[in-house]
């Protein structure tokens, strides 16, 4: 006796084990079918079944993949694609509440009505399915499972508050791509979810989800069928969708679907609404909590007992209406809509002219339109497909390759690899129907390569752009509480589990700029714990690094190579400065207290070494006296005190005390007393920053260029700083103190009360030019009068018109003179041998200045020893003036040739200048 096959509606609330049921159930049979509401879901189970049992007997049969091996026993397909009349043992229909969707709904009620398996046949869905069961298939027992957890309503909640393991739900692609970029700002990142990605990126984006490299996954409503995700909370950012047609709001069993992702196994979930999506009411709250929604009373159908003996044949049976009430006739289909539009051309209908032809043309009708374009360019592209198929009975290779390879490109955004991914789907279809390619191994295999190639790139591209895999990878380790690799390279580089997290200056970590928000909060959280060892370490290496690694900047900043470690603060013993180290507090007090102890070694032996001259005298115990509070004072001044500011105290100082104070190198100068070794650029530059400190300042001077003579004066910087730097100010320019006590040993030798001119040798030592001279005599105190003389000029030459390389001979012997020459032209009728005399040049003006001690001479004076001079022929004193034939007479003047030729510095910038003075005369 034949068993009777046994039909089951297992209905429920999600996460209640339908799918796991049914499929323990099939795997009880010797061969079983089951059909899946999405192509992602089937590969779930697909690979599931083939974990349990091998690939050799579980076939994978979708509207893009076909995996069949010979000796298959159980069938796991997409609803559309379930393959009929096999009298397989055993048949289940997932998600059979589709039977009510206005797109698809007509399949799931066929299969409803249809299908059944030898011995046993499942209906899964929801519990509104109930009544419309029973009504159409009154042989149905029903089983009721309830949900293993509890789902609770949680309000709205910001998207920037969003607990992790949450799902945030759009129902537009713009939608989700938004909501994904906000929560890579705001929490690292987002896997991505949608209905229209392939298996393929959809696993790989759902990897990133289950491993924990984001706590987030951004979907469509695809998560609603039977996804089974770690979700516990599921939030909505909008409550309406398009359905295809227009925007309409979602139902309370709709939202329950979805919401019922949340919450799997016997952990509790939530949903709740984020974003513009307005709070549920407390009446679908409430429903969809105790899972309590309208029962389902009409059904989409559309006739499935096709007659294809011609287009109006098949026509007129696709648009018969059902003769049971609780049926509705399904809206016009794209495949049905494609029909007609065919129908219509004449070249068709010759075609379609018996049973087989329009069978066929019914098949290429039925491929779907992945690409999303219009319906005419879809329509146009079946047309072409159908002839092909009509005319040769196959899809030309060439032809199919074609429109492969404009396909097979992995580059682009987002937008575009997702519209490649669609376009390969059409084929990937194509390439599976029995018989319409020539080779359909090949094709197949060369469709789903391009559609994994294509897969790989969308997800990495998705990745890039909506996972801040760096703060994903932070936060789960951090998540899991387990110790952190972080490594530094040599540029101070750091990575912490192999993600840049920023860079190691000295003792203080910076983070990476780019990372704001709640990113920039795991980075510095996870960095700081990852370095605490690499600061132990990096504090053992700086406390036995040699002084040469660390200097002082000027502006007190106390530097390990080239990164701030810290900075000197002032005390009451100016040669002691105190130590700020900068090191982060998570580095801890012993890191801190190392660090500082050996900045403080460094700058007390810097001040040791630098300033030991001065360090001498404050130590000899002999000095006594005077002698000792003098000491005292230049200890005080840095090693160096204008004179005019300690005047009473050299004086009374006795030759005793002053050769005391000589042996420490002091030096007792007109205008400074000073320890020349305490010059030099390194104490000079040390010395401006202890200065600096004592005077509190809050922006210290720079010390000068080294071995400048003199620089122009700062008019910005504080009282005292031109002493400290080892200048003394005057006029415009600031001129080296040493250098000034050697101007004032050649000015002690001149008539400064009678009035003198400056010489070559002053004018070489300073560097400077007569007129710069003349300001810094001023400086000094003196008086500068300016005045006018012509200067000598040569009275004849003689020219005479040589060939050229005579010419060029004379010039070669002839001496050098500052005389001006004036060649006289020759007739055009004199001989070569013709000379002309050329008249003297005009006469030409030279400045030059008499320098007196503290003000002008008297003009009574000055004209008196002006007299003299014409007189006697000479001038009064050693500073000599021009008679009144403006003739020199005598003595010297700054244009007179020195005594000795070697007394001009050649490395003064005006040495040539200076050279032609002396040649003159």
């Amino acid at each position: 006796m034949a068993m009777l096959s046994r039909i089951t509606a297992v209905l429920g609330p999600t996460n209640t084990g339908k799918t796991h049921y049914a499929i323990e159930r099939m795997l009880g049979h010797r061969t079983g079918v089951i059909g899946l509401p999405l192509r992602l879901l089937a590969r779930e189970v697909y690979d599931k079944i083939v974990a349990i049992r091998g690939p050799s007997v579980v076939a994978l049969v979708t509207g893009e993949e076909r995996i069949v091996p010979p000796r298959t026993q159980y069938w796991v397909c997409t609803v559309e694609a379930m393959p009929e009349g096999m009298g397989a043992d055993f048949v289940a229909i997932d998600e059979i509440q589709l039977c009510a969707d206005p797109e698809r709904g007509h399949v799931f009620t066929d299969r409803l009505l249809r299908m059944r398996g030898t011995h046993e046949t499942l209906f899964l869905g929801a519990d509104t399915m109930r009544g419309t069961i029973a009504a159409l298939v009154p042989e149905a027992q029903f089983m009721r499972r309830d949900r293993m957890s509890e789902l609770v309503y949680a309000g709205s909640k910001k998207i920037s508050r969003m607990p992790p393991r949450s799902a945030i739900v759009g129902f537009s692609v713009d939608n989700v791509y938004a909501i994904a970029e906000l929560i890579r700002r705001q929490k690292g990142g987002a896997a991505v979810v949608m209905g229209a990605l392939s298996p393929r990126t959809r696993n790989a984006q759902v990897e990133l989800y289950q491993n924990g490299d984001v706590d987030y996954l951004v979907a469509t409503d695809a998560i609603g069928m039977g996804l089974n995700l770690d979700v516990n909370h599921v939030a909505f950012s909008s409550l309406t969708k398009f359905d295809g047609r227009r925007m309409r709001d979602l139902a309370p069993n709709e939202l329950a679907q979805i919401a019922g992702r949340a919450g799997r196994g016997m952990s509790h979930g939530s949903f709740g609404v984020t974003g513009e999506a307005a709070p549920l009411s407390d009446e679908v709250a409430k429903a969809i909590m105790e899972h309590r929604f309208a029962p389902l009373k009409k059904l989409i159908w559309r006739n499935s007992d096709l007659r294809f003996g011609s287009i109006d044949a098949l026509i007129h049976a696709l648009e018969a209406s059902p003769s049971n009430e609780i049926l509705v006739k399904a809206r016009e289909a794209d495949d049905l809509m494609a029909l007609k539009t065919l129908s219509q051309q004449a070249e068709i209908r010759a075609r379609a002219s018996d049973g087989a032809s329009v069978q066929l043309l019914w098949d290429v009708c039925r491929i779907p339109d992945f690409r999303g374009i219009s319906h005419g360019e879809h329509a146009a592209l079946l047309e072409v497909i159908y002839a092909y198929l009509h005319e040769r009975g196959r899809i030309p290779d060439d032809w199919m390759a074609r429109q492969i390879k404009r396909i097979d490109r992995a580059d682009g955004d987002i937008d575009a690899l997702s519209k490649r991914l669609s376009f390969i789907r059409t084929w990937t279809y194509v390439a599976q129907r029995s018989g319409w390619v020539d080779d359909e191994n090949h094709w197949r295999d060369a469709t789903r390569a391009v559609e994994d190639r294509l897969s790989d790139a969308l997800h990495q591209r998705l990745t890039q752009r909506f996972v801040d895999r760096r703060t994903s990878v932070l936060l789960r380790r951090l998540k899991q509480k387990e110790a952190l690799l972080a490594e530094v390279n040599e540029n101070g580089e750091v990575t912490v589990e192999g993600e840049f997290v920023g860079r190691l200056e000295g003792f203080q970590f910076r983070q990476d700029k780019d990372a704001t928000g709640q990113e920039a909060k795991t980075l510095k959280s996870a960095s700081l714990q990852a370095l605490a060892p690499h600061f132990h370490l990096r504090a053992d290496r700086f406390y036995n690094a040699p002084d040469t690694e660390i200097d002082f900047t000027e502006q007190g900043g106390l530097m390990w190579g080239e990164h701030a470690i810290g900075k000197l603060v002032g005390t009451d013993d100016a040669m002691k400065p105190r130590i700020v180290a900068f090191v982060d507090e998570e580095a801890g007090v012993d890191v801190q207290q190392k660090v500082e102890r050996r900045l403080q070694h460094f700058i007390d032996r810097k001040v040791a070494a630098l300033f030991e001259p001065m360090l001498n005298l404050q130590r000899d115990e002999e000095l006594s006296g005077l002698a000792r509070g003098f000491a005292f004072q230049m200890v005080e001044g840095f090693g160096i005190l204008p004179r005019a500011s300690v005047a009473d105290d050299v004086k009374a100082l006795d030759q005793d005390a002053r050769g005391a104070l000589r042996k420490h190198g002091i030096r007792f100068g007109q205008f400074t007393i000073f320890m020349p070794l305490l010059l030099k650029p390194a104490p000079t530059r040390l010395r401006l920053v202890l200065w600096s400190l004592a005077q509190k300042l809050d922006e210290f001077p720079e010390a000068p260029p080294p071995g400048l003579v003199t620089l122009p004066v700062d008019k910005h910087a504080p009282a005292g700083a031109d002493t400290m730097s080892g200048y003394r100010n005057a006029g415009e320019r600031a001129i080296r103190i040493d250098m000034l006590e050697r101007l004032a040993d050649m000015l002690r030798s001149e008539d400064s009360r009678g009035g003198f001119e400056a010489k070559a040798d002053m004018l070489s030592i300073t560097g400077m030019t007569l007129e710069q001279f003349a300001d810094l005599m001023q400086g000094l105190g003196y008086a500068a009068e300016k005045g006018e003389r012509a200067k000598v000029k040569a009275t004849t030459a003689v020219v005479v018109d040589t060939p050229a390389e005579d010419a060029a001979a004379a010039d070669a012997v002839a001496p050098e003179t500052d005389v001006e020459t004036q060649p006289t032209p020759v007739e055009p009728n004199q001989g070569s041998d013709a000379a002309d005399t050329v008249s003297e040049s005009a006469p030409e003006n030279e400045v030059f200045y008499t320098f007196t001690w503290g003000r002008k001479p008297r003009p009574q004076a000055h004209a008196k020893r002006a007299e003299g001079q014409r007189r006697q022929g000479k001038p009064k004193g050693k500073g000599g003036k021009p008679n009144r034939d403006n003739k020199p007479q005598g003595g010297k003047t700054f244009q007179a040739r020195p005594e000795k030729k070697d007394r001009i510095d050649p490395d003064n910038p005006f040495a040539a200048a200076l050279m032609g003075l002396k040649d003159k005369g």
